[in-house]
């Protein structure tokens, strides 16, 4: 369970740098985000971490 967390981690790290290097997401909420990340005690909290991080577009549609 602990080898896939951490594919899961590196996996997400990964994906938010990519929004780093897209100048979505700034450089020091990249930082803080990796921080917490890296101490998600499981892959739900990891992925929950990783969700602020995300950007929404606002657009005519209603969710």
């Amino acid at each position: 369970m602990q080898g896939n967390l951490a594919q899961v981690k590196s996996d997400i790290l990964a994906e938010l740098k990519m929004r780093v290097e897209d100048r979505i997401l700034e450089p020091n909420n990249y930082e803080v985000l990796c921080k917490l990340i890296n101490k998600a005690d499981s892959i739900s909290e990891a992925q929950a971490i990783a969700a602020l991080g995300t950007t929404y577009k606002k657009n005519r549609f209603s969710f």
